[in-house]
């Protein structure tokens, strides 16, 4: 259920977010005990943005990537092709 908020600088400019849209998906390599994060959301302007993260499941210390998409179904094949990627890696 998309959910409408007001801006406070144009109070005739709405942004809708599909918050029930918003995917969020977790992978974890027992070989080198490392962790791969891929969320898809929308940022404050309602674009939808893919945020990855990795790193070492046990220490400090993550790298980040955030990627514009140009819609929602753009994000959804970015994360499709990640989670190939991670599973050719060894990645469950």
């Amino acid at each position: 259920m998309p959910v409408s908020i007001e801006t406070s600088y144009d109070t005739l400019h709405s942004i809708n977010y599909a918050v029930d849209s918003w995917v969020q998906r977790s992978w974890y390599n027992p070989d080198n005990d490392r962790c791969y994060q891929a969320e898809l959301k929308q940022d404050l302007f309602g674009e939808w943005v893919l945020i990855r993260n990795w790193g070492s499941a046990n220490r400090r210390g993550s790298q980040q990537l955030e990627t514009v998409c140009n819609g929602y179904n753009e994000g959804l094949l970015l994360i499709d092709k990640i989670a190939k990627r991670r599973r050719q890696r060894g990645y469950q």
